[in-house]
């Protein structure tokens, strides 16, 4: 069987997305499927060419899309490697502002269906729309009906045989407008290369970008709450990108007496072996968002314990919604982790078994 993937960008490490559409290609060409991807809208090419990635020892075939280029002609680019590949399904990965630097890709749809022959399409939607939170504001709440409006006509046009998402929050918003979708857990995107049999008891990890309005005083108070009972400070390692919220949290955390290293960014060795060495990773990303989090993905699949000092995220209509049973606050884990040897987890989702529920939700609609 042969799959074609189709999202925004491409470019290694630049991509979250990119990233794991490349990581899922290579994990589907390890199993004998034949993959390819095109990046309809790369930000990061300045012409129009033909490539071959190599990711995971996989050699995977590529086009990639300038953003700059006129979309008549990425069109007809595209056209024309989707008939060379001749793949059997075209799987979209969804992000709004992937493929219109406002989120309004009005034409996307009309035009992907224009050129994919009659293939069968799969959507998996990584983001919806904006303004779904209780505190939006009346443009937010406008933009993500016009967003919600150009889902509800792509899944029209296109017709895909199976829909994805990763979050439960997304698969409810989805199923309000029509739109049923499986749950397809996310995996990380940082390879687990590195293993360390002792962990530093001491050591937790920030990686990836910091969301504003974190409860960094709840992580002080934790601080202040271990050295009392236990006689050591924390140590923080920030690592990867993570944005401007980490200049408002260093005076704080150096001020407490925690420990500070900022690494910034890294190889994907140099991170799989600070992750493995920590015991545990902070997560600021709201928790009804948590599963679409690549950060915590890896993070867990490294086997660390989630520790959630995220802000209030409210969405109406949200009450059923589950929250990931990993995600602890700081006072369960001064009650039951601190200063213990159970500080290991293991990760059910890794990128095998994601590609495995993947293809056996494609043999149950009897596309494989």
């Amino acid at each position: 069987m042969k799959i074609l993937f189709i999202c925004g960008s491409i470019e290694k490490g630049k991509d979250g997305v990119g990233d794991y559409t490349t990581r899922l290609c290579a994990s589907l060409s390890t199993l004998g499927y034949d993959v390819s991807i095109i990046s309809l809208n790369d930000p990061y090419m300045d012409t129009n060419f033909k490539t071959v990635l190599n990711s995971e020892g996989q050699a995977i075939p590529a086009l990639r899309l300038a953003k700059s280029e006129e979309m008549n002609l990425k069109l007809d680019l595209a056209a024309q490697f989707i008939s060379e590949e001749k793949p059997d399904l075209i799987s979209l990965q969804y992000v709004v502002f992937s493929f219109n630097h406002k989120g309004l890709p009005f034409s996307l749809a009309k035009s992907l269906k224009k050129i994919s022959n009659n293939i069968p399409w799969h959507i998996m939607f990584h983001e919806l729309w904006v303004g779904m939170d209780k505190g939006a504001t009346f443009k937010m709440n406008i933009w993500g009906k016009i967003q919600k409006f150009i889902i509800k006509r792509m899944v029209t046009i296109l017709n895909p045989v199976i829909t994805h998402t990763h979050t439960r929050l997304y698969q409810l918003k989805l199923a309000n407008i029509g739109v049923k979708s499986n749950y397809l857990p996310l995996f990380g995107n940082i390879p687990v290369t590195a293993v360390t049999p002792h962990r530093n008891q001491r050591q937790f990890v920030v990686f990836g970008g910091i969301h504003a309005g974190a409860g960094i005083g709840d992580l002080i108070n934790l601080n202040a709450r271990i050295k009392e009972k236990f006689k050591y400070d924390l140590k923080l390692v920030f690592v990867g990108r993570n944005g401007g919220e980490l200049d408002q949290w260093l005076p704080l955390v150096r001020n407490s007496g925690i420990e500070v290293v900022v690494l910034g960014e890294k190889s994907l060795g140099t991170i799989s072996e600070i992750l493995s060495q920590s015991v545990v990773g902070i997560s600021t990303t709201p928790l009804l968002l948590a599963e679409k989090s690549g950060s915590v993905a890896a993070m867990r699949e490294h086997g660390l314990i989630i520790l959630d000092i995220s802000r209030k995220w409210e969405v109406r209509g949200t009450d059923n919604v589950p929250i990931p049973s990993e995600m602890i606050s700081c006072n369960d884990y001064f009650d039951n982790f601190a200063h213990t040897e159970d500080r290991n987890r293991t990760h059910p989702f890794g990128i095998a078994a994601v590609t495995q529920m993947y293809l056996n939700d494609l043999r149950g609609i009897n596309i494989i």
